[in-house]
């Protein structure tokens, strides 16, 4: 049990450097102007960026009649 935490310990900078990398990457990849990798990975950085760039349009939604 010691043994499994330790390398847990020594492996959580890893993990935590690849995950942040790959968010970096992600995040240039698509502020980046048009070239010729963003468009062969467009729809992967897409759904991956979506989400975190939503912002509904104010003003279609009304919850009583306009």
């Amino acid at each position: 049990m010691q043994k499994m935490k330790h390398i847990a310990i020594k492996c959580l900078p890893a993990l935590l450097l690849a995950i942040l990398s790959f968010h970096f990457l992600m995040t240039l990849a698509f502020l980046t102007p048009l070239n010729p990798v963003k468009l062969r990975f467009d729809s992967v950085n897409q759904d991956y960026m979506n989400p975190y760039f939503f912002f509904p349009k104010l003003g279609t939604f009304c919850a009583k009649p306009c």
